[in-house]
């Protein structure tokens, strides 16, 4: 029986749609909806793990739940906001992993595994994150033509090992989709400072 005493949250693994589904279920009987998306391992961080919350009753959910340790960041007070931040990092993390899984399958097979770690490692570990991920976007949007033209060797290359390059194939697509937006010339071969300056244009 739901009513407005009770917070009703929604930790499930739905899409974004089925959030909002639900809200709209049960909105007429709660003013207190949370989505609740979980940012990491259960079994490692227990009720610790990290949680991207949105909706109506996320106050009042973090009122009650913080104290006892849990990790809770207020997204907004709109059903599948949490969830999209959620469905979103998946994309990076499972995307991650199968590049990586792609690299170490070709750098295994050609006897260059140390030093391709050891490469990668060093361009990761030598600024922050964030500031590669701008650094790549904003590059990208001036080079994206002749860094889809540059992995046509990478792919080249993985087909004689008899190594699936889908990961590579995926990346030139992308690049090439990125090319077609014309932004060298938009931004007339100047590099842009944030790539939150040519978003609008993709």
């Amino acid at each position: 029986n739901l009513n407005d005493d009770i917070i009703y949250v929604d930790v499930s693994a739905s899409t974004v749609k089925v959030k909002k589904q639900v809200w709209e279920l049960i909105k007429d009987r709660t003013t207190r909806f949370v989505d609740a998306a979980m940012l990491g391992p259960l079994p490692m961080h227990q009720h610790k793990v990290p949680i991207a919350a949105s909706g109506t009753g996320v106050d009042e959910f973090m009122e009650l739940m913080v104290p006892h340790g849990m990790k809770i960041e207020k997204v907004s007070e709109t059903a599948g906001d949490g969830t999209a931040i959620k469905l979103i990092r998946t994309i990076f993390t499972k995307g991650l992993s199968s590049l990586l899984l792609e690299i170490v399958e070709i750098s295994t097979k050609t006897g260059v595994t140390d030093r391709i770690i050891e490469s990668i490692s060093g361009t990761v570990d030598e600024v922050s994150f964030e500031y590669t991920i701008n650094r790549l976007l904003t590059s990208g949007a001036i080079h994206a033509e002749r860094r889809a033209h540059e992995l046509i060797g990478s792919i080249e290359m993985m087909n004689e090992y008899n190594v699936d390059p889908v990961m590579s194939i995926a990346a030139k697509e992308k690049l090439d989709w990125f090319a077609s937006k014309n932004l060298n010339e938009i931004f007339k071969g100047e590099t842009p400072k944030s790539f939150k300056d040519f978003v609008e244009y993709l």
